[in-house]
């Protein structure tokens, strides 16, 4: 049986601290960008009895994770054990205990045993240095969520979000969830908390639309891959045919949002090449929004960097291998979030 523990102070009291991993996304907004993990169903809370589901990607393979809650003290500790999944054994204790000055700590114990002798043997290091690497990002993303946002919740809001599966949705959405916002998708696909839309068809009943205190429209084609003509229309189109689909039934509705944040580029701000057309096109397009009185934000992104995929994923490999260099002279400037 191995064992291994993490332990953090956190600037908040223990039944804050315990309170934050009772809310929902609280699971999604811990999960390492990097570990190639789905979640199926991250459980009804966290009494005893209740499930998680995750399907673990391993190459040309999916293996199932499941987890039940087996142990729950309200403020102090829960716990859960593996129920299937790639260990022989798993069992995972979250303690909390009170610190002074108002603070208090949290230690993540995990005894564990490798699906086989052999695994442990050969890659036993690495399997601990994956857990270690795991529980040190959860640590710090609940620092500076701690840091940033208080124990308090917010005043509750209701959002609509687009292009919640790209990667800045997928780190928002957790987000506004643990700051206690009800949050839903606008989605080409139905599903629990999901409004469905076709923009590539212009298909969007503005109805749905009616409530919603913001909206977060990040939706767009990846820029990633060649830029095939066919490509670089997707591209276009999919910033500046969607963009006018949804400000066009904003503006329209009787209770309008307060605020759009539609994204763009940093592209924008230049006046050269494709992707600077597509920027200018892009925030150009959200004007029915504006005149109908809704405060339209664009924040104006580049490059994202994440181990999930995109531009970092790609890169990865090649550098490992001793195969990567720089871009240009290496000494420019280059925007990009994480």
């Amino acid at each position: 049986m191995e064992t291994f523990s993490w332990t953090t102070r956190f600037p908040m009291g223990r039944e804050a601290l315990f309170s934050w991993h009772e809310r929902v996304g609280a699971f999604e907004r811990l999960m390492p960008p990097w570990e190639r993990v789905r979640i199926v169903d991250s459980g009804k809370g966290l009494m005893e009895g209740s499930r998680v589901v995750l399907d673990m990607n391993l190459g040309p393979w999916t293996q199932p994770w499941i987890l039940e809650h087996v142990e729950y003290k309200r403020g102090f500790l829960f716990s859960d054990h593996l129920v299937k999944g790639p260990f022989a054994e798993w069992s995972h204790r979250h303690r909390f205990r009170d610190a002074e000055n108002g603070m208090s700590e949290l230690e993540d114990a995990i005894e564990y045993v490798p699906i086989h002798p052999w695994v442990g043997l050969c890659a036993g290091r690495f399997i601990r240095a994956r857990i270690e690497r795991g529980f040190r990002y959860r640590h710090e993303i609940l620092l500076q969520d701690c840091a940033r946002y208080g124990a308090e919740l917010k005043e509750p809001l209701k959002i609509l979000v687009t292009g919640g599966t790209g990667f800045i949705g997928q780190a928002l959405i957790p987000l506004l969830k643990t700051q206690g916002h009800a949050v839903y998708v606008l989605s080409r696909k139905a599903g629990d908390g999901r409004i469905v839309w076709n923009p590539a068809r212009g298909e969007l009943d503005g109805d749905t639309l009616e409530g919603f205190d913001a909206v977060v429209h990040l939706a767009g084609e990846g820029i990633m891959g060649r830029w095939t003509e066919a490509k670089k229309q997707r591209i276009y189109e999919s910033r500046v045919g969607g963009t006018r689909l949804l400000c066009e039934a904003l503006a329209k509705l009787k209770n309008k949002p307060r605020v759009l944040v539609s994204v763009s580029g940093v592209s924008a701000c230049r006046d050269d090449g494709f992707l600077s057309q597509v920027g200018r096109a892009w925030e150009a397009t959200a004007d029915p929004a504006r005149k109908a009185g809704i405060r339209v934000v664009h924040p104006r992104v580049s490059v994202v960097l994440s181990p999930a995929g995109g531009a970092l994923k790609t890169m990865l490999l090649p550098f490992r291998l001793g195969l990567g260099g720089r871009a240009g002279r290496g000494d420019q400037r280059m925007s990009w979030v994480t």
